[in-house]
């Protein structure tokens, strides 16, 4: 054994570099690489296939050398930037092949034909050019350019196929351009976010991604959050959906505060988010006559540009439903309570009437109420009218919803599947000895979590348990079962990736893999990535955990310490014979 002396340092300071573009190539050989544009302009190539190997960085040539986007032409290394520079490189060395400035200027987007070796470019006063490159990558050839835009292109996508349909994406619009004809053939209308309640608040639209399918419909993504799916041929919004909001409710005995969780900035030194805009406390809304709040549900809405957020609120007196406006800081916010009314004679007008509430929920278009008397109320929230009273199993505790369908399950182990469009029973799971505790639809399936944490997914086209679960999930390890917490949430975050969630852990359960031995200790700190269980034990003391987004998940802890400031002084010091 030797001895050395050891110096330690802490000199050496390294900044993070953020991601601005990723490419992925793959070829039939195991040179599969996936290239990293940084932000100072280096790009790195590592090797997928080799355990995510990094190979080489290169480094740009100088100091007008500026990439801001890359790709893959084939076995070519192509990038674009602000400097207005068309780039390929050598496969092998990596060194510039050849290089062109576009017309235009800067460029903002590129993609590529899959089946052509055309190469789309959007830059920043609005020309959408196509490129050739030759088969030597000896130069870069202008083939067409369509007709400039008003401004800056920041997107583009191609049909896979159809190497005429190409879609640009700029500032409030969408355009679809034939290459042949040299022209955009149809121009969509995004509109502008209202920032303010003037006109003059009205904020730009940006454009950042588009996609195209084989039946020609487009997706987008914008700077307001939203994912819009457009009919190309007529031009008009088939649907869209808000994939993030910043609005949460927290629930008090005879209150309910909707706070927004502020604005996200850039990244400190360390590598931390900086808010840009602080949380803030917009309402508060307090109960008459200090009613306890029984039950809570909220929906964030978009009408002509402007966010809205609906509140439904279950106390002692009845149900009460708020509509809030003004969300924006430079706005007026108000609040306005909402009045039903109902086609039946023999049901009261108004909320009121509607007591004991047990659970709340929200979906596009409707609102859905469970009384402890077993009678679920649905309503429609545009307008505010009661539609139907559903008569549910005795001692039905709680109900889930989706766009499809209604679930209700009660504490006798019962599940019932209704039809969300007539309200008519659709079909009942199989009785089991243990009450059903969490429900989750994804698409036509319904995951069941039941008390003693025994988990099922049952195909409701099908009408019977699904695969996984004659096969994988009845054989969960014993230690699942071990743990005393009740489940008291699940959700889907992709098809494939089923979200558990009890008090004290919050476990991922994968398809496709064979679950561990009987006797595996699945919580313990060795689990193995092979298992299709993962433990999560960075978060503990849960009281609720959602999905905001496929990359952003909200946690609700309630941690020790902050259960002992509650307690009296005698308990909280714990002291002998007090």
């Amino acid at each position: 054994m030797c001895d050395f002396l050891v110096h330690r340092t802490h000199l050496y300071k390294p900044r993070l570099s953020s991601i601005l573009s990723l490419a992925h190539h793959q070829s039939s050989s195991s040179n599969h690489l996936l290239a990293v544009l940084r932000s100072d302009h280096s790009i790195e190539l590592w090797n997928t296939h080799d355990s995510f190997t990094l190979e080489r960085t290169i480094q740009p040539r100088n100091a007008s050398h500026s990439p801001e986007l890359v790709i893959w032409l084939e076995k070519y290394l192509i990038t674009a930037g602000l400097d207005g520079q068309l780039i390929a490189y050598d496969p092998i060395t990596f060194e510039i092949l050849t290089s062109c400035h576009v017309a235009g200027g800067a460029i903002w987007s590129i993609a590529k034909h899959e089946l052509t070796r055309r190469i789309a470019v959007g830059t920043e006063t609005g020309h959408v050019n196509i490129y050739e490159l030759d088969e030597e990558a000896s130069q870069f050839s202008l083939a067409t350019s369509v007709c400039k835009q008003a401004a800056r292109i920041v997107s583009l996508a191609w049909h896979t196929t159809d190497d005429d349909f190409l879609v640009a994406g700029s500032i409030n619009r969408i355009y679809i351009c034939s290459t042949k004809q040299k022209r955009a053939i149809q121009q969509i209308n995004v509109g502008k976010v209202s920032a303010t309640s003037s006109r003059r608040g009205q904020k730009d639209t940006i454009i950042w991604c588009l996609a195209v399918t084989d039946d020609y419909t487009v997706f987008s993504g914008d700077s307001s959050g939203r994912t819009c799916v457009w009919d190309a041929v007529y031009g008009t919004l088939i649907r869209y959906v808000i994939v993030f909001s910043n609005y949460f409710l927290f629930t008090y005995r005879d209150y309910i505060e909707l706070w927004s969780i502020g604005k996200e900035g850039c990244a400190n030194e360390n590598g931390e988010d900086i808010l840009e805009r602080a949380p803030k406390n917009l309402v508060q809304i307090k109960t008459k006559h200090q009613a306890r709040i029984d039950t809570v549900a909220m929906k964030v809405k978009k009408i002509k540009d402007e966010e809205q957020v609906i509140i439904a609120v279950g106390d002692t007196l009845g149900l009460h439903v708020y509509v809030i406006q003004g969300l924006d800081p430079q706005s007026q916010l108000s609040v306005t309570p909402i009045k039903p009314y109902s086609d039946k004679q023999d049901i009261e007008q108004s909320f009121s009437s509607i007591t004991n509430i047990i659970q709340l929920r929200f979906n596009s278009s409707s609102l859905f109420a469970l009384t402890s008397r077993s009678q679920l109320y649905c309503f429609s929230i545009s307008p505010y009218k009661l539609n139907h009273i559903i008569s549910c199993l005795s001692s039905t505790l709680r109900c889930e919803i989706s766009s499809k369908y209604i679930a209700t399950a009660d504490r006798y182990g019962h599940v019932v599947i209704y039809l969300n469009s007539t309200y008519s029973i659709l079909t009942q799971l199989p009785q089991q000895t243990y009450q059903c505790t969490a429900m989750s639809f994804c698409s036509d399936r319904l995951a069941c979590a039941y008390a003693n944490r025994s988990l099922i997914e049952y195909d409701i086209q099908q009408n019977e348990y699904s695969d996984w679960t004659r096969k994988h999930l009845t054989r969960m390890p014993l230690q699942w079962f071990s743990e005393r917490s009740p489940i008291i949430n699940l959700f889907y975050d992709t098809k494939d990736k089923l979200f558990v969630i009890d008090s004290t852990y919050l476990s991922i359960i994968e398809r496709g893999k064979r679950m561990p031995g009987t006797y595996t200790k699945i919580f313990n700190t060795t689990n193995q990535t092979s298992s299709p269980i993962h433990v999560c034990k960075q978060f503990k003391y849960l009281l609720h955990v959602t999905l905001l987004s496929s990359t952003q998940v909200f946690v609700v802890e309630l941690l020790p310490s902050i259960v002992e400031q509650c307690l009296p002084p005698a308990l909280k010091r714990k002291r002998f014979g007090t």
